[in-house]
Order: C-alpha cells, then sequence, then structure tokens
C-alpha cells in the first residue's frame, strides 16, 4: 500500500504564558521520606500504591509514608542498580519490570521478588546493553526491552532473550539502536521509538516496517529523536520528540502532523485526560495541551512562589484513578497536581509588581455598580482594581494633600444608592469623588451636628436614602444626606431601651426594614419609633441566648433569615421570637471565630473564620471545610466579603482576594480503598511470605499478642486529612473513629478468635463502599489446649482418689470448698491489685506509672514512623489555697471533678489522660497536630471553667480555673522524652506567669 506523509505546521500562532499561579503543586521529597529526586518513572498498582523509580532505588507510597527498595550488595534477590532508567507495570499479574544501569528487573509486587537479566560482554543470549531505556509487554507476554545499544525480546517463560539490531542497508531492521520508547496499541501492535524515527514491529516476518521513514531509511521528522509514544482512546498515537515538538500520528492512515512549540525538547507525555496532553520537557517545564482548542499553557518553577512546580527538568509523568497528575522531577522530588486545587486568588500582595495588592487585612471589599473592586486595607488604604484594565490603583493618605484619603487603616467601603462611595478608617469619615479621585472628610467637631467619633467600623444605608455609620466606642450616628446633619445613639446605662454597646461592628437593614446593630456587649435591633433599641445579651443560664457578646457581622439570607457570626461563640440563627439556635465547633464549624458571611446562589453560607472557610447548608446542617487542600493559602480569614451580580463570591485574607463560584468543583466523589500497610507484632515488622495487605487470616501464639496494625487510604488529594475507623470485633463493642490517625494497637489479647475491620474516608469525608478485613487468631497456650485439660483430669483424678482413700469424704469436702473460696478471694485481690496498679483511685483515671509506660512506648513508635505525639500538662490554679480554706475533702472532690472535666474533652480512642501529681495532670495525644492539640486544650480550660466551683481566694477568677502548657513534635533520635516533657512543662509555668486560667500553646526548640 503506497505510504501518505503529511506534514503540518500550524499556522495558527500559539502562546505559551505562564500559568498565572492558576494551579498548585504539592511537593514529595527527601523529607517526606522519598529516596531520590531525580525520579524516572511513576505507575500505580492494583491496590492503589503509586510507585516511583528514581535514581536511588524503587519507592512505594501510600500517601503517608515511603518504602524503600535499594541494591543490597552480595544479595540475589535485590534491585541490581540503585540508578532506575524506566518503569513498565503488567498491572494484571501486578509485576513491575524496572530498566535499570545494570540490566533489567522483573519485581512481583505480592512475593517482594526480584528476578534480573544482565548484559554479558560474552553472552549473545544476554541483554544487548546494561541500561535499560524503554520495557513493554506484548500480547504474548514476551517483555521488550530496548536499550542505548540494541531491541531485546524476553522469553518470560524460558527466560531466552532474542537481540534486534539496526542493520545498514535493512530497511526492514530498527532504525537505531538507541531505543527511548515501546508502547502495545489497543490492536495489540508493538511500536518502537528510536533516535531515527519509529518503526512498528512485524509479528509474521520478524521484522520491522518503518513508518515515517524515506527510501534511506532516515526519519522525515524534523527532529529524529522520538523520546516518548503514548496511545489515547481514540487510537491516536502522540509522539514526543526531542527538538521538533509533540507529533499526532495516525497509525491507520499513516499520518503525521506536527505541532509546533516554542520549548521543543520534549522528554514524556500524558494523553490519558480527554482533550489534554501533558507535556514534560527537558528544562523549560510542564506544558498543557488543549487538543480542542489548541492552546497551550506552560508552567515553570518561580524561585518567589512555593507552589509553582519545582523543578523545570520533568523526568516522568503519570494520571492516578482519581485524576491527579504526578510530576517526577531531575533534581527537585515529585510534585502533585490536582486539577480542581487552583489558586483562586485574584489578587495578591507581591512587593516586586507595581500592579499588586497592599499588604495588610483585606477589612472590606466592594463590588461597585460598574465594576469595579474596592478593597479596604488594614494599614494598606484603600485599592480599586479595575478588571477591565488589569489595573490596581492604589489611594493613601498623604499628610500634605487634605484631599487625599483621611488614613491608610481601611476600616469600611459602601456604596450608596446614588453611587457614591464611602470609605470608614480610623481617622474619619470619607466620600470619594470619582471624577477628581479626590476625598472628602468628616470628622467630630465639638458643638456641631458632627459625626460623633474618627474609627468608621461600617456603613449601611436605609430605604430613605440615611445613611448609618457604626464606630469604635463612640456609638451609632445616622446622617440626613438632605441637612448634613448627624444623629446619634449611644449607650446609657441609666436609660432603658438606648443601644446594648458602643463599640459597633456591622450593622444591616433587614427585609423588614429593621436595623440590627452587632457590638460588642450584644445584640441591638431599633424599634420602628427609632428612638429605642430592643437588647439581647449572652445569659449563661439560657441556652437559648447567643454564646457570645461579641458579634463581629451580620447577614441576612436570601429566605429571609438572620445569621450572626460571634468572635467566640460561633455562629447564630434568629428564630424571631428572641431565641437563638447556635452552630459551633461541635457541630462541625472549623472554627469559633467567625469574620464574614454571604450567601452563595444554591443557598448555602459562606462563613470565613480564623481557621478556614467554611461552606454551610441551612437545609442539612451540614458543614464543608475548605483548607490549603483546596487551594487555600492559609487557614485565617478577614471581615472583607462581598458577592457580585453574578454569584461570584469574593473573601479577603492576608493572601490575597479569594473568587469562587457558586458552583465550585472541589470532591473527587470517589471511594477510596483502605489497604492494610503493615503489621507489627511488639513493634517490630511481622515475618510475613505474602504482603500484609494480601493476609485475609493471621494466626499467631498466645505470647503473640501486642499488636499494631497501620494502614492507609489510597487517595492522595489530601492523605494528611483522610480520616480512619476499626473495630475489633471481640474487643471493640463499637466502630472507633480514629480521626486522622492511621494506626491502632492491641496489647495483652487473650486467646480467641477476632475480627479485625477498617474503613477509611478521603479528604472530601467519602468512605470506603467495602471494609478491609483480617480474621485473627491467638492461639490457646499449651497449659490451656484440650490435651494439657485431659491431662489435668487424670491427674486430678488421681489426687481425688488418694485423698478419699487417706481423708474422709467429710474432711475432703470441707478442704475443696475452703480451697474454692481461697480461688475465688485470690482473684478477686488480684483483680483489685492489677487496677491500682494503672488506675488512680481518687479520680478513677490513668496514674503516673501508667503515663510513663504509654508514654515511653508512644514515642518509640512515633520516632519510628516519623509520626507527631502530642502533650498537654495541666495545673488547678491557686489549689493549695483552695485546699487551706475549703479543706481536703473539698479540694479532692475538685480534683476529681477537673479529671473528669478534661476526661471528657479527649477526641479520639489513642488519647488518655492520667494524674500526674497532686493537683496536676498529663494529656497523651498521639498523631495529633497541634492545631487539634490547641483545640482540645482550650476546650478543657473552658470545661473546668464551666463546673463553676466556687474559688473566692483564687488570685484570678472567682471559680476554680485551671492553667495548660501544650505542644506538639516529631521526634528524632537526639531528642528525648524527657526534653519534650520539661518543654511542655515549661510552657505550662509560662501560663502560670501570666495570668492563670488560660494556656500556651506551640512548637518547642528543642
Amino acid at each position: 500500500m503506497k505510504k501518505v506523509f503529511i506534514s503540518l505546521t500550524l499556522l495558527l500562532s500559539i502562546h505559551i504564558s505562564a500559568a498565572e499561579n492558576r494551579y498548585i503543586f504539592d511537593k514529595l521529597n527527601r523529607d517526606d521520606g522519598l529516596s531520590d529526586l531525580s525520579v524516572s518513572g511513576i505507575v500505580q498498582d492494583k491496590q492503589g500504591f503509586l510507585w516511583f523509580s528514581t535514581q536511588g532505588g524503587l519507592n512505594r507510597y501510600d500517601g503517608k509514608s515511603f518504602k524503600i527498595y535499594r541494591n543490597i550488595p552480595f544479595e540475589k534477590n535485590t534491585l541490581p542498580h540503585q540508578l532506575i532508567q524506566t518503569m513498565y507495570l503488567d498491572y494484571d499479574n501486578s509485576i513491575l519490570w524496572l530498566g535499570t544501569y545494570n540490566g533489567l528487573s522483573r519485581f512481583d509486587i505480592d512475593t517482594q521478588m526480584f528476578t534480573n537479566y544482565f548484559h554479558k560482554t560474552d553472552d549473545s543470549q544476554s541483554l544487548s546493553n546494561e541500561v535499560v531505556t524503554a520495557v513493554c509487554k506484548d500480547a504474548d507476554g514476551a517483555i521488550w526491552a530496548g536499550t542505548l545499544d540494541g531491541l531485546n525480546r524476553l522469553n518470560t517463560a524460558t527466560g531466552e532473550i532474542k537481540r534486534y539490531y539496526m542493520e545498514p542497508g535493512n530497511s526492514e531492521s530498527v532504525p537505531h539502536n538507541i531505543i527511548r520508547s515501546i508502547i502495545r496499541d489497543k490492536d495489540n501492535r508493538i511500536w518502537i521509538g528510536t533516535y531515527n524515527g519509529i518503526c512498528r514491529y512485524d509479528r509474521e516476518t520478524d521484522s520491522f516496517r518503518r513508518c515515517c521513514a524515506d527510501s534511506r531509511g532516515d526519519t522525515l521528522f524534523k527532529s529524529k529523536f522520538v523520546m516518548d509514544m503514548q496511545q489515547d482512546e481514540d487510537g491516536i498515537i502522540w509522539i514526543g520528540n526531542y527538538g521538533t515538538g509533540l507529533v499526532r500520528f495516525d497509525p491507520e492512515k499513516n499520518s503525521f502532523t506536527t505541532i509546533p512549540f516554542k520549548e521543543n525538547n520534549i522528554y514524556k507525555i500524558e494523553v490519558r485526560e480527554k482533550n489534554t496532553i501533558w507535556i514534560a520537557t527537558w528544562g523549560n517545564g510542564l506544558i498543557e495541551y488543549n487538543t480542542q482548542k489548541k492552546e497551550q499553557t506552560g508552567y515553570r518553577y518561580s524561585y518567589t512562589d512555593k507552589k509553582s512546580i519545582s523543578h523545570d527538568i520533568i523526568y516522568s509523568l503519570f494520571r492516578d484513578n482519581t485524576n491527579i497528575l504526578w510530576i517526577g522531577t531531575n533534581g527537585n522530588g515529585i510534585n502533585k497536581l490536582n486539577r480542581n486545587k487552583i489558586d483562586r486568588r485574584i489578587l495578591k500582595s507581591d512587593p516586586q509588581t507595581k500592579n499588586s495588592l497592599s499588604r495588610g487585612k483585606a477589612n472590606a471589599i466592594l463590588s461597585d455598580s460598574f465594576g469595579d473592586m474596592w478593597i479596604g486595607i488594614y494599614g494598606g488604604g484603600l485599592n480599586r482594581f479595575i478588571p477591565s484594565q488589569n489595573r490596581v490603583i492604589r489611594y493613601k493618605n498623604i499628610k500634605s494633600d487634605i484631599s487625599s484619603l483621611s488614613n491608610d487603616v481601611v476600616t469600611s467601603v459602601f456604596e450608596d444608592s446614588d453611587l457614591n462611595i464611602w470609605i470608614g478608617t480610623n481617622n474619619g469619615l470619607n466620600l470619594f469623588n470619582r471624577s477628581t479621585g479626590s476625598f472628602k472628610r468628616f470628622l467630630p467637631v465639638h458643638g456641631k451636628n458632627s459625626i460623633s467619633g474618627t474609627i468608621i467600623n461600617h456603613i449601611c444605608e436605609d430605604s430613605e436614602k440615611n445613611l448609618w455609620f457604626g464606630t469604635y466606642r463612640n456609638g451609632l450616628n445616622r446622617l440626613d444626606r438632605e441637612t448634613g446633619s448627624f444623629t446619634v445613639y449611644k449607650n446609657d446605662p441609666d436609660l432603658p431601651g438606648s443601644i446594648g454597646a458602643n463599640l459597633v461592628y456591622c450593622m444591616i437593614i433587614d427585609s423588614e426594614g429593621r436595623l440590627w446593630i452587632a457590638t460588642n456587649k450584644g445584640l441591638s435591633m431599633m424599634n420602628k419609633n427609632g428612638t429605642s433599641f430592643v437588647n439581647y445579651f449572652h445569659n449563661p443560664e439560657d441556652r437559648t441566648s447567643i454564646t457570645n457578646n461579641s458579634i463581629r457581622t451580620l447577614f441576612e439570607d436570601s429566605k429571609k433569615r438572620l445569621w450572626l457570626g460571634t468572635t467566640g461563640g460561633g455562629l447564630l440563627f434568629y428564630n424571631n421570637d428572641g431565641k437563638f439556635t447556635h452552630y459551633t465547633i461541635d457541630n462541625g464549624l472549623s472554627d469559633n471565630a467567625i469574620n464574614s458571611i454571604t450567601e452563595d446562589n444554591n443557598g448555602n453560607l459562606w462563613i470565613g473564620t480564623s481557621y478556614g472557610l467554611n461552606i454551610f447548608n441551612p437545609e442539612t446542617k451540614t458543614f464543608k471545610l475548605l483548607t490549603e487542600k483546596d487551594g487555600l493559602w492559609g487557614m485565617e480569614f478577614d471581615t472583607g466579603i462581598e458577592k457580585d451580580s453574578n454569584g461570584n463570591i469574593y473573601l479577603g485574607s492576608q493572601h490575597g482576594i479569594y473568587k469562587f463560584s457558586s458552583n465550585p468543583e472541589f470532591s473527587v466523589n470517589k471511594a477510596p480503598k483502605v489497604i492494610l500497610t503493615d503489621i507489627l507484632l511488639f513493634n517490630k515488622p511481622l515475618i510475613s511470605n505474602e504482603p500484609y495487605y494480601n493476609i485475609k487470616e493471621l494466626k499467631l501464639k498466645y505470647n503473640e499478642n501486642f499488636l499494631t496494625f497501620i494502614f492507609s487510604a489510597n487517595d492522595y488529594k489530601s492523605p494528611a486529612q483522610n480520616s480512619y475507623a476499626y473495630r475489633m470485633d471481640g474487643i471493640d463493642k463499637e466502630w472507633i473513629f480514629s480521626g486522622n490517625r492511621n494506626s491502632v494497637t492491641y496489647s495483652t489479647i487473650a486467646p480467641g478468635k477476632y475480627t479485625f475491620r477498617i474503613k477509611a474516608s478521603n479528604s472530601d469525608d467519602i468512605w470506603t463502599t467495602e471494609e478491609k478485613i483480617l480474621s485473627l487468631i491467638i492461639k490457646r497456650p499449651p497449659w490451656s489446649s484440650w490435651y494439657a485439660y485431659i491431662f489435668y483430669i487424670l491427674i486430678s483424678a488421681i489426687i481425688i482418689y488418694a485423698l478419699i482413700v487417706i481423708k474422709s469424704k467429710s474432711v475432703l469436702k470441707a478442704k475443696v470448698l475452703e480451697l474454692e473460696e481461697t480461688e475465688i478471694k485470690l482473684k478477686k485481690l488480684n483483680e483489685e491489685l492489677r487496677g491500682l496498679t494503672v488506675i488512680d483511685s481518687l479520680t478513677e483515671i490513668y496514674n503516673r506509672r501508667y503515663l510513663d509506660i504509654k508514654y515511653e512506648a508512644e514515642w518509640e513508635h512515633s520516632t519510628a514512623y516519623h509520626k507527631s505525639i502530642s502533650l498537654i500538662i495541666i495545673d488547678i490554679d491557686d489549689f493549695k489555697a483552695y485546699n487551706d480554706n475549703y479543706g481536703h475533702q473539698a479540694g479532692d472532690e475538685v480534683i476529681r471533678k477537673t479529671a473528669a472535666a478534661v476526661k471528657n474533652c479527649l477526641r479520639q480512642t489513642g488519647d488518655i489522660v492520667a494524674r500526674y501529681g497532686g493537683e496536676e495532670f498529663c494529656v497523651l495525644m498521639p498523631d495529633t497536630r497541634l492545631a487539634d492539640v490547641e483545640k482540645v486544650t482550650k476546650r478543657c480550660i473552658e470545661e473546668v471553667k464551666k463546673l463553676n466551683i466556687e474559688h473566692l481566694h483564687s488570685t484570678d477568677e472567682k471559680v476554680v480555673t485551671i492553667s495548660a502548657g501544650a505542644s506538639s513534635v516529631i521526634p528524632e533520635r537526639k531528642i528525648t522524652r524527657f526534653q519534650f516533657f520539661e518543654g511542655v512543662d515549661k510552657l505550662l509555668y509560662e501560663s502560670k506567669n501570666n495570668g492563670k486560667n488560660r494556656y500556651t500553646c506551640r512548637y518547642l526548640k528543642l
């Protein structure tokens, strides 16, 4: 058949632009356990494990940790060389084929066995060269291995190897001896990419057909160096050339289309994503090519952007089963790209860029009627972003110019019904003149109807065009725009019906025309008469009152429901009857300090807090937390929030201004698979002939009963936020939800049959559909086996017969009864003694002895597996004074109640609380983040204070309180557990010295 060759160069001018931080690249490197920073290959096996071949060995990754396989000198069952050039996965058989710098290696994933094939100079049946650069399996089960000198076909059944070389003058030989890519297409044809184009293997003639060569055998590509080939779902083979760019090859038509790139040094490609080809270059970063739009986007390393790709030399690419793209670099580790994890900031502060946002907190955001965005920055003045010009204009205070902004601390921005822009600052109110770009200032003037304060926290407008201004400590102001006069409303303790407080944070006028005012001392509503207020305050005795008097923000949703955000009491809903419904961290809110609230087009509330962005569904009453895994650059949000006419939501933070649509895509929505990765027997790996994840039944001796199970979910979106639950039928009465902790230890398991179950969820809280189940049998000791009991019975019979002969029946009966009573007493005494050794008799929590044992064991476990361990040390404030004035019996009761309160604050099964001294307690929390430790510590202090135990002799409160020190650490061998404990103890006394009834929680410098 006549060959057809089509060489096309796209006529369109294609621009490769910088990615503008569109994507966020997560990193894995040596600090995470990767054996080497040059990653040549990536695959994913049946279990969901990711495998990385590197220049420092083979790595298996489960989302939490790496298992490394290296070359071990003088051993046969080992990797033949540390430097792996390529990797191929025989998925169905769970076999990895590794091309190394010392031959080809077959690694059986399930048996963990290596079988190696070497190059031998004097053996023509061995590999043609020691450096293996490409591997593929054909339909007959044979393995094709390309090297730097020839092609090889390995018969895996016999071990025989046949070599293929370029033969001068023979157009049916391979076109070059350097082989860089081998693939099997959907029709089971083998294609070979060389340094002189590509060819196809003809099985019938055992020869090769050069598909893009002229009569002399030379390739017609502009560059003959084929580095990689992949076939897409439509049957098109894409070719990555070093020097030409990307080539589209239709094998049915034998036609080629060249797609030029600015950076044509292509090394690897990934084509399994619909309409998208990912291209790895050698020195010019990563390129995303949209095959429909014919658009190319480049991603390069940036020294100033820690979320950019880590290196411009890309060594390998792989798309996993959750559509995450893994990028191996040649020198700076692995990059993980989750395409839903987008940098959603539209503006940020960049000292190197003149046209960027001012640095500081975004106190206010306004999208005006002309499409411009106004941002009030704390200390950074007023910023005006004009999207049509992609331009930021900064307005700042100029001391010599009274028409400039009055102060650089901007607290509020508002557009009135006449499209005027009003700006509240820390030194007066400003009115912006659009035509001149100047500002008119409004400041307090003694003796005139002027504004009452200089710090303007918030601005709103009523239906009669009156403007309302909330000030800092100077009450509420109403501006009559016709007369220009201000009416001031202030708190008067002697006047019932006055506003609740003079510090106004926020105001809204609801759909019924009611003016609501959020203050630092409760919520106020102006009556219809316009002269008096109804006030709502926190009442500790009334759980339907507001949770906290400091109310930071107010919002009325599309269903005319009023929501309150407090500075420490969470989210509140007003029930229109003077009562409030509360939502706090106990209901799923990430933090009780709320700074901003708005609503998306779907009726969900977006809530910016001091720790995380929450999306709340008022109908299902559920929260979804957005964190760094979703593209956030930090967890703290400012008070600035806005929703524009298109439904886009803008939120301010220290890292810039975020923009979200009302329907953002975050979730993978695919249940993970949970894998049992390790089993430890007395803290050492259990010896097994098969991988732990394949074990279905485990039989152990009676004294092999101290077991640790380590497990993982194969969802890699945000592995640190995957959650786990386990249950040992026969020991655990219900499922134990361990949060992010992926291990559990069972000690002194009694002989018997058990079933160990595990399930997991990904970071989007989607749980596994199938549990991992392991049957566990702990055998009885020899002395309690059935044949031992037969022996005991025989011996007992002989003894009884002898006793009958020697003694009378009555004496024997009395003796037997006496022995039985003694045995019962001894058993009861042993149980009491065992409890006394680890339980504190007063508080019924663990004692210091048990804490010391448990602390040592958990420290060693955390050191071995590079996991965090956390401590909280607690002391009752002014306890001696309490004992001296109320008596030791009352003091014991305080210790007992404090212990119970602290114990109730623990969040996961592995946490323990112990009485460490007289009035001192210690909480041990394995595998827990510092942020979670701080939450528990804070809750302990709150719960003890809620006990409301009178203590009139306290130097701080008049009730019993506690102080605490807390910290978290990932232990290293150079750090001892005693040093860490001493450091946390110092944090406790730092809290004591700072006034008691407080805590100090931070990382220690050890």
